[in-house]
């Protein structure tokens, strides 16, 4: 088997005594000298948890791609050759080792950090130097019950300017704990499957200044977003004070690592990072108490060392506004940078139309779509960074009609299809922690996804090499059935479903029995496709939609179909019949036309409301929602769309740029553009372009076979499509 790095290069770290990891940040230097720079210098480089990259004192990169402990782990390959001068050069790497109590992480016992550069000699060994500053808090305050520990920093305790050439590193260990390469709990160092990230600096705008009276110091128990909220600022343009802060606007919520330069300072200023995605109408931040936001404080902390100088967070925050308080000086000067840390996708998808406000809902979903991608799908940059799998299901769906990478549903399918329990349940999210994290509709959507997978690229890769675990997961279901055929209640997990489903009126799960349905429908398409065979009940099915269909028909069954959800599932997976199908699609047009705030469907189940709606030609009434609800967030003035059918109330407590509500571009390119997908891989589809008051619209379709172009005029009757080679049309108006 080869292996990615050779025996020369070791994991590398300085080692606790006592084992109190957790948190931990630790320097590396590494001289080395170059006679010639070569052409390329590819640097291979993973750490446990996440490094930052320095060349002769410049930023070079930020890794590694998150991962479980599941027999692999990832390694980056970073051409360092653009960086590299004459004579001495200096490697430096800081590396932070995640506590075991977040989401999107999981944590080893130890951290390390391995690297190689054969052709210039560089190897993670004991000749590295080592240090780690007494400067950053360990157990500071929690940014949220899923997320990091809030960075505070000490400047004035860290050293300045190590990652330069002319540091003086005499004083720093040796790296003085090696291991080999590929030892537990890594197992094999296989390439980085995503894109590195960009990294480029992203400059906000500075909107307001205020001043206060207010603590110069903070105490040790001064959480920053706590303080800030009891000193109660005004923002008043003219006020003065001894506390004054400034509020940049990044202009929609974007995920990175957070760099502050400052000038001026004498040594004794502090200054507060506080991140948030709410503003008022005025202009002025929106910032809850930690109390009153479910214990959210996305913050940092940061004293400042004498003259001028720089610090950079280590992990991405996620917010669309910084304020910065200072605290201690009035002379001190300060910028602001988010280091980008986005998935850096290549969106060929286009929709254009004569109404401004369905434009920018479009690029309101894209904004989101990129602020919720990273090396993995995220649920939200703001208080998780989480891959949560029934989001990633409608992050997948809004990517095919953005552009045709499927690079993290490849991932993420293989990263939940790792993940295992007792009950041959696949974990709710991935990388996942060890602990509260099933939920058993999430197991079946995974299944779902690969034929997602299947459908949207006509590969069955993913299928073959998942199918075993597929099998533990049907096996889980069809062993908790009764005579009926349908599987009875589990009180040991959560059905999710969706927010505020009420599983107490159900007689049995009959909503997760009929996504189980749909489930096992899929498969059977994927085997007769594949020509592989599942190990489980193939009866399972047919025994199923035969009783649910019973079922439907009872008074109990009518009753279920009064909620919306409910209706949904029934009406998608073909269960119903007149009269009881057009009640259904009743009950989801009744939801779907709600105004004020609703109280069903939450944005992501929505969805499957939609396309409910759509698969019965109820297209207009689609358009109509997302004029109303959608359109009631962009009069906020929002730039992303959040988790929830968020007000200004709501600000603080709940996402605002969640990517499970970003599914605007598939209806539009379904319903505006008029573009469905006949067959696997695209290699047909359907043209039939629905008016909704919109009279001239233009627009990309990305497919696996090259790109639809289409070009529609109703007022003229003017329905173009541009098809590429290897794309036939089922139906159509006008075809070029």
């Amino acid at each position: 088997m080869t292996t990615m790095f050779s025996p020369q290069a070791s994991w590398i770290w300085l080692l606790d005594r006592n084992f109190n990891e957790g948190g931990r940040r630790v320097f590396f230097r590494k001289s080395f000298e170059v006679a010639e720079i070569p052409g390329s210098a590819p640097l291979r480089i993973t750490a446990d948890s996440r490094y930052m990259l320095y060349v002769n004192g410049k930023f070079v990169n930020y890794g590694s791609e998150r991962s479980g402990y599941n027999g692999s782990w990832p390694a980056d390959t970073v051409d360092i050759a653009p960086f590299l001068q004459t004579g001495k050069n200096v490697l430096a790497v800081r590396v932070i080792h995640l506590t075991p109590d977040i989401f999107c992480q999981p944590a080893a016992l130890l951290g390390g950090l391995l690297f190689e550069l054969p052709s210039l000699g560089l190897f993670s060994d004991n000749s590295v130097k080592v240090f780690e500053p007494q400067g950053f808090g360990r157990r500071t305050f929690k940014t949220s019950f899923q997320y990091v520990w809030q960075e505070h920093a000490d400047l004035n305790l860290i050293p300045h300017n190590w990652q330069s050439t002319n540091f003086d590193d005499s004083a720093w260990k040796n790296a003085d704990y090696c291991r080999h390469s590929e030892t537990e709990p890594y197992g094999r160092i296989v390439p980085r499957e995503t894109p590195l990230f960009s990294c480029r600096l992203i400059e906000p705008v500075l909107t307001m200044q205020s001043a206060w009276q207010g603590k110069d110091a903070p105490d040790a128990a001064d959480e920053p977003v706590a303080l800030y909220c009891r000193e109660n600022p005004r923002w008043e343009p003219a006020a003065n004070g001894t506390v004054r802060a400034e509020l940049y606007d990044f202009r929609r919520t974007r995920p990175g690592t957070i760099l502050l330069e400052y000038s001026g300072a004498s040594g004794s200023e502090w200054v507060d990072l506080i991140f948030t995605e709410s503003a008022l109408p005025d202009g002025k931040p929106f910032v809850r108490a930690p109390e009153d936001a479910g214990q959210v404080a996305t913050a940092a902390r940061v004293k400042l060392a004498p003259g001028s100088g720089s610090h950079e967070l280590d992990m991405p925050v996620g917010m669309r506004f910084t304020i910065a308080v200072i605290r201690g000086g009035k002379g001190v000067n300060i910028r602001i940078f988010l280091r980008d840390l986005s998935y850096p996708w290549h969106f060929t998808g286009e929709f254009h139309a004569s109404e401004k406000l369905l434009n920018d809902l479009y690029t309101m979903a894209v904004n989101t779509q990129k602020a919720c991608a990273a090396d993995t799908y995220t649920d939200c940059p703001w208080r998780e960074q989480v891959q949560w799998w029934g989001d990633a299901r409608i992050q997948a769906i809004n990517t095919f009609a953005l552009s045709t990478d499927t690079t993290l549903l490849r991932r993420g399918i293989r990263m939940i299809g790792e993940t295992d329990s007792a009950c041959g349940l696949t974990r709710a999210f991935a990388p996942a922690a060890r602990w509260n994290t099933i939920i058993p509709d999430f197991s079946l959507c995974w299944i779902l996804t690969i034929y997602d997978h299947w459908f949207q690229s006509g590969s069955t890769q993913l299928f073959q090499e998942q199918h075993r675990r597929i099998a533990r997961v049907l096996k889980y279901f069809l062993e908790l059935r009764d005579g009926s055929g349908a599987f009875q209640k589990d009180g040991r997990f959560w059905n999710f479903y969706d927010w505020g489903f009420d599983h107490s009126k159900e007689p049995f799960p009959v909503l997760g029995n009929m996504i189980l349905l749909c489930t096992l429908e899929k498969v059977a398409i994927l085997e007769k496709t594949s020509g592989i065979t599942v190990e489980y009940d193939h009866d399972a099915a047919g025994k199923l939609r035969k009783f649910l269909s019973g079922f439907l028909c009872s008074k109990a069954g009518r009753d279920i179909l009064d909620e919306p959800r409910s209706a949904v599932c029934a009406i998608i997976n073909g269960l119903l019949e007149e009269p009881l199908l057009s009640c259904a699609l009743d009950t989801v047009s009744r939801e779907v036309a709600v105004t004020g705030e609703p109280r069903g469907a939450s944005p992501y189940f929505i969805y499957y409301l939609f396309e409910a709606l759509k698969m019965h030609g109820r297209k207009v009434e689609v358009i109509d929602c997302i004029r109303r609800r959608w359109g009631y967030w962009h009069d906020l003035g929002l730039t992303t769309t959040p988790e929830s059918w968020a007000t200004v109330e709501k600000y603080g407590k709940t996402s605002l740029c969640h990517a499970w509500s970003a599914h605007i571009p598939a209806h539009f390119r379904d319903i505006l553009l008029g573009v469905t997908q006949a067959a696997p891989g695209w290699k047909e589809v359907h043209f039939d372009p629905v008016f909704a008051g919109v009279k001239v619209l233009s627009g990309i379709v990305p497919t696996p076979l090259g790109n639809i172009s289409v070009e529609i005029d109703h007022a003229s009757g003017k329905k173009e499509i541009i098809l590429p080679h290897g794309i036939s049309l089922a139906s159509a108006v006008k075809v070029s």
